[in-house]
């Protein structure tokens, strides 16, 4: 019966959930909720604006505590309300990503950093410090830049490895746009903190290259090329 839910008729957002589980309320409804605004009795243009016609919750996410106040209806404790939801999202799937200590493959760590860097709109660099086993010991960030660019320290990469008696290292950094290919500063670096590696008897595992906006990324190591 739950498969028809949505075609059936409500007299509030509370009858329903109660009827059927918040799990198949709408995005707008469930923002609604969280704010104490009922589309059923109250209408539903400010949950709309919100969405700004779209039901996407990563675009609704994107919007700030003076974009969401500018739409009537929406004061600054609703505002605040909708921004901490959309937080508690982000921290819970960063938690989640800490349940993946074995990051023996490029696709583990991507799934591990993903929640760090999705969504920014400058590039930030993390070294993974792991023992023999892939297991993790820390993450360092280790730099944040601009929209093409952040600078790493190959220094600071091997200090940062000795220090915690890493066995194993990767690298992993976001690009902002669409684009996870690597650029020839990306290629540069990956030579450098190789070498580096190669003297102070580390393995090198991987450069990983996410793209913020597609969610896709380069794997230096997948591709042959560490």
């Amino acid at each position: 019966m739950k498969d028809n839910a949505r075609t059936i008729k409500y007299d509030s957002i509370t009858s329903y959930a109660k009827e059927y589980g918040v799990e198949y309320m709408s995005n707008e409804n469930l923002i609604a909720s969280i704010i104490g605004i009922d589309p059923m009795l109250q209408g539903n243009e400010p949950i709309r604006k919100i969405f700004d016609g779209s039901h996407s919750l990563r675009k609704a996410s994107k919007r700030t505590l003076q974009e969401l106040t500018s739409i009537k209806g929406i004061g600054e404790k609703k505002a605040t309300a909708i921004l901490a939801a959309f937080e508690l999202g982000r921290r819970f799937m960063k938690e989640k990503s800490k349940e993946l200590t074995d990051l023996g493959s490029s696709l583990d760590i991507y799934n591990y950093i993903l929640p760090y860097v999705k969504d920014l709109e400058i590039e930030e660099s993390y070294l993974f410090c792991m023992d023999n086993n892939f297991k993790l010991i820390k993450m360092v960030r280790l730099s944040q830049g601009g929209i093409s660019e952040t600078p790493i320290d190959v220094r600071i990469v091997c200090k940062e490895a000795i220090s915690c008696n890493a066995v194993i290292i990767a690298l992993v950094h976001n690009h902002p746009s669409s684009n996870c290919f690597p650029s020839k500063s990306d290629d540069e670096i990956t030579y450098k903190i190789q070498k580096a590696c190669e003297i102070m008897r580390l393995y090198f595992m991987d450069h990983v290259i996410i793209s913020s906006k597609s969610d896709q990324y380069y794997s230096y190591h997948d591709k042959g090329r560490l």
